[in-house]
């Protein structure tokens, strides 16, 4: 059995022969130049474009559970410095917008914060910064605030899904309740009713090109004209239902029923009225459709088409809707 000095010998032995090791790696070259550390007036310092709406409780939660501005918690926020034309600069934090809040608070509006100041060339560069930093955070920003700053990054998947945004009249916002400031949404300026960033990609997906996306998202802005969101799970499955019975939905030669789609939304307004949310409808047509974990869009177009067939509306037209094809997508 080895001693205590031994094995102290044999750990630091270790440690060497580690720090030794012929193992090698790339060489790396610098990316910028560095920064500076100064003293600015928070009065100079704007938020960049996209930059999420920064939490006043937030930071009053953080003050007292410190029990102030503790100078040993918090380094130096981190400013963008960019030249405008007229050869002044414009003073962008991309990084502390919490502490720069809590420092306000503490010692007044007036007085100068600790930075440490880079110079950028574009508030595009800046936003792309602020993404790259909070990606390493799993609490920093929502899907929502990074769709946003990417817009303003110039991403060009965003760029497109901005335009879809606009077509159907819908908005992803850092905060649903607040109408649109030209800074925390997509379009800018928006008050429309907002939708997750995950709920869009996954419409647009589905929809493919084509007008169910529109048809789903017009529907429920028309039955719930009072609320600022539609909800993901019911408009992805609006979405998908739409899209699978495209066809289904040409308007036909039958006496009595010359518009399906037609009906369906007279159904849809119908069901809306004896329900009080559009969470409430989801869960109605998603039990009715099965419920199964991870199929929640499929279980509940499969459960809202049931009830149309068996409704006033829909009840001459189940030779137009064919069943097999959303219950396959829940087993398969």
């Amino acid at each position: 059995m080895l001693n205590a000095k031994q094995k102290r010998n044999d750990t630091s032995s270790k440690k060497i022969n580690l720090g030794q090791s012929a193992r090698s790696f790339a060489s790396y070259g610098v990316v910028g130049t560095p920064g500076q550390f100064q003293k600015l007036p928070t009065s100079l310092l704007e938020s960049i474009l996209g930059q999420r709406i920064t939490s006043e409780k937030k930071a009053l939660s953080f003050l007292k559970k410190a029990g102030g501005f503790d100078w040993s918690l918090y380094s130096p926020i981190l400013v963008a410095r960019i030249k405008n034309k007229d050869s002044t600069y414009s003073y962008y934090v991309y990084d502390g917008d919490h502490r720069l809040l809590m420092f306000e608070i503490v010692f007044g509006e007036d007085s100068s914060i600790p930075c440490y100041v880079v110079d950028f060339k574009s508030t595009q560069e800046v936003a792309e910064r602020f993404n790259q930093i909070n990606a390493r955070r799993r609490t920093a920003v929502t899907k929502e605030q990074q769709f946003i700053c990417d817009f303003y990054a110039q991403n060009k998947e965003v760029q497109v899904l901005a335009q879809v945004l606009a077509s159907v009249g819908l908005r992803v916002a850092d905060d649903k309740r607040r109408a649109g400031d030209n800074l925390h949404e997509v379009p800018a300026g928006s008050s429309d009713p907002a939708i997750s960033a995950n709920a869009l990609r996954e419409c647009v997906k589905v929809a493919d090109n084509g007008n169910a996306f529109y048809r789903a998202s017009k529907l429920l802005k028309h039955c719930f004209p009072g609320d600022n969101e539609v909800r993901s799970e019911l408009v992805q499955s609006l979405t998908l239902f739409f899209k699978l019975y495209d066809t289904s939905f040409a308007k036909t030669n039958m006496r009595r029923v010359k518009d399906p789609f037609k009906n369906f939304c007279e159904f849809f307004g119908a069901v809306k009225a004896t329900q009080s949310s559009q969470q409430e409808l989801a869960e109605l047509w998603k039990k009715a459709g099965g419920r199964v974990h991870h199929k929640e869009k499929e279980c509940i177009a499969l459960g809202m088409l049931e009830h149309f067939l068996t409704s006033p509306q829909g009840n001459m037209l189940k030779t137009h809707f064919n069943l097999l094809r959303l219950e396959k997508l829940i087993k398969g």
